[in-house]
């Protein structure tokens, strides 16, 4: 309320304020100096106000709602889904719930998803998975603490219920690691994440900067595990904090996408490097294609200018099969930064324009000779060259001009027309 009479004020002296600019008013310089000043502190003052009004709002939530998620009990019981494929060791196991919280988002729905080994689930068999149909219970046990499920299997697919008995030795454990207890909900979240007690070992083996419980959750709930971990590690990639390592992990940085780095003879490279690549698009796939259709040897730089400017694949070979084989990069970025596309390029030549240079091409695009403006032109004057369309073009000639001055001048008349007007005709 008070923002909206702060500016029901301010409308009220804006004509004052605007007066002041455009014509002479009757509130003499003096006054209205005052009240210009006034309004803009006002307006600033209200800027601040509603902003840090809004940024106090929302991050009050924010931390409400994580302090409320912290404090809450955890879920102890909902509904598994679990989807298995015949000769797969492995399987996609589903954990929901509800929570009901007083946070600014209500009550909702979670859902846990993960691939699971199925040598993990405690008293489940495979013949029972793949039965035309029976009750089964198994337990999925993890450090944090285990899942007693319950409920019916057929030909690969199961769904019942599911309740939660956190480990004891858990909280013990991260206490000898110098961790503090972490909350009910929050070793939920690290039982559903399937959190291991090595990664914290593994973590300290190679250095890494101490972080908090709430850390650790965040970590776990980013997909970071003891598997990732170790094998970015054998691909050459150790990072010093855990929040690096969430970024990398959020960032789609997979030691697969380093493998296919290595493999290409991208080496040698920081993280922010492959973080880079990885934020721009540069994929296994992009890095592979290009370096089949390129003779030159491309930079991860290369690679990542290429990308940002749309130089794809596709791109390449259309160009290729037109006769623009083998066009240097910075040749072929310009191109398509001047929007010289396969397309454009199929119009003009169906126009009688065959052979275009690289320069050719650009300045059609950058003085606005389109194909269908040759095609116009040319009904008039079937002779034209591409020097004629661009100077017509410069001179603002449109195709209706030429259509309704054609009677015989010349495109020079046209031009001399066009630049002092058909009163001087």
């Amino acid at each position: 309320m008070r923002a909206l009479r702060l500016l029901a004020c301010l409308l009220l002296l804006v004509p004052f304020v605007i007066g002041q600019d455009d014509e002479p008013m009757v509130t003499p310089r003096a006054i209205a100096a005052p009240v210009a000043r006034a309004v803009r502190e006002s307006m600033a003052s209200m800027r601040t106000y509603i902003g840090d009004s809004v940024r106090a709002s929302v991050w009050t939530s924010l931390e409400t709602q994580q302090d409320s998620e912290k404090d809450q009990p955890a879920p102890s019981q909902g509904q598994w889904l679990m989807d298995v494929v015949y000769g797969s060791d492995t399987a996609q196991f589903a954990l929901r719930y509800r929570t009901a919280t007083d946070g600014w988002w209500g009550d909702g729905f979670n859902n846990y998803s993960r691939s699971v080994p199925l040598a993990s689930v405690q008293g489940l068999m495979k013949e029972q998975m793949f039965s035309t149909g029976q009750h089964v219970a198994f337990k999925l046990v993890r450090d944090a603490g285990s899942f007693d499920c319950d409920g019916w299997f057929a030909n690969g697919q199961g769904s019942g219920q599911w309740k939660f008995a956190p480990s004891a030795a858990f909280t013990t454990e991260l206490q000898k690691r110098g961790f503090t207890a972490p909350t009910a909900a929050q070793q939920f979240k690290l039982a559903a994440g399937d959190f291991q007690l090595a990664l914290l070992d593994e973590l300290k083996a190679q250095k890494y900067e101490p972080f908090t419980t709430d850390e650790m959750v965040r970590m776990t709930n980013h997909g970071v595990t003891l598997a990732y971990v170790r094998e970015m590690k054998a691909a050459g990639y150790t990072f010093t904090s855990v929040p690096a390592l969430v970024r990398m992990r959020d960032h789609g940085v997979t030691p697969t996408y380093i493998h296919a780095l290595t493999t290409a003879g991208y080496t040698g490279l920081t993280a922010e490097q492959v973080l880079h690549a990885r934020d721009h698009g540069v994929n296994s796939e992009y890095i592979a294609s290009m370096a089949s259709l390129s003779k030159q040897k491309l930079s991860l730089d290369d690679l990542v200018r290429l990308r940002d400017r749309g130089i794809t694949p596709t791109y390449m070979q259309e160009m290729a099969s037109l006769g623009y084989k083998d066009v240097p990069l910075e040749d072929l970025t310009r191109l398509r930064d001047h929007g010289v596309s396969a397309s454009f390029i199929q119009e003009v030549r169906a126009h009688g324009y065959q052979n275009l240079s690289l320069d050719d091409l650009v300045k059609m695009r950058d003085h606005g000779v389109s194909a269908s403006y040759i095609a116009e032109v040319r009904s008039a004057f079937p002779d034209a060259s591409l020097q004629d369309m661009i100077r017509l073009r410069d001179h603002g000639v449109s195709s209706s001009f030429v259509q309704r001055y054609k009677d015989g001048r010349s495109i020079d008349e046209i031009i001399r027309l066009r630049d002092r007007g058909p009163q001087y005709n």
